[in-house]
């Protein structure tokens, strides 16, 4: 599963905020850059700097976009969604006997990137109801059962866990779990004298 110039080009813009919202979170990285890679066709598509796909709620602190998105749903459930969705349209009838459907729904728009990540990470660590799917799998060394355990509460697709599964093993994304905390800069040495500035030469310390 080769990647384009311009998808691995994204992909290595998502994978540093993806460790630091694992350094915050907890969340594996490996399953955030897979979600964000399928979600947002690596990068491809992300409007309102929102690649998860994370609806919107009448208490959220973020602003709101109305977009179109596919939803996989039982016959017998149809009645329901067009009740809450009149602009409901059924593109066709999966093997299962499930409708694939296209509905417009509300999501949340981020200002960066960076800020969409950690909404994602504490989302599947802290909100409900994937906390207590989190408390069970938190000290699992790899995302693998969590994501068995998570999709069928984050996504309709009945495929979903094994899509993520397959896109962290077939780009290696389990090397980019577990950063480093970031460490401290040394203070030069010029800087430790008396009254001396500082030589504004050392990297940044990322926030952590």
């Amino acid at each position: 599963m080769s990647l384009t110039k311009a998808q691995q080009d994204a992909m290595n813009a998502a994978i540093p905020p993806a460790q630091a919202c694992e350094l915050k979170t907890g969340l594996w990285s490996s399953l955030t850059i897979a979600q964000w890679a399928v979600e947002s066709n690596w990068g491809a598509a992300c409007p309102g700097n929102n690649p998860f796909g994370i609806t919107w709620a009448p208490k959220s602190i973020y602003g709101r976009q109305m977009l179109w998105t596919h939803e996989e749903i039982k016959k017998a459930d149809y009645v329901v969604w067009k009740n809450m969705h009149p602009e409901i349209q059924v593109v066709n009838t999966l093997p299962s006997g499930n409708l694939r459907i296209k509905v417009q729904r509300g999501f949340n728009k981020y200002d960066s990137l960076e800020q969409a990540f950690e909404a994602h990470g504490r989302l599947l660590t802290k909100g409900l109801p994937y906390a207590a799917v989190w408390s069970e799998h938190c000290q699992d060394s790899t995302p693998m059962a969590f994501i068995d355990a998570m999709a069928p509460i984050y996504a309709t697709d009945h495929a979903y866990a094994d899509t993520l599964k397959t896109v962290i093993e077939a780009h290696a994304l389990l090397c980019y779990d577990h950063p480093p905390q970031a460490q401290e800069a040394p203070v030069p040495f010029s800087s430790q004298l008396a009254g001396a500035p500082s030589s504004g030469n050392a990297p940044r310390v990322a926030d952590v």
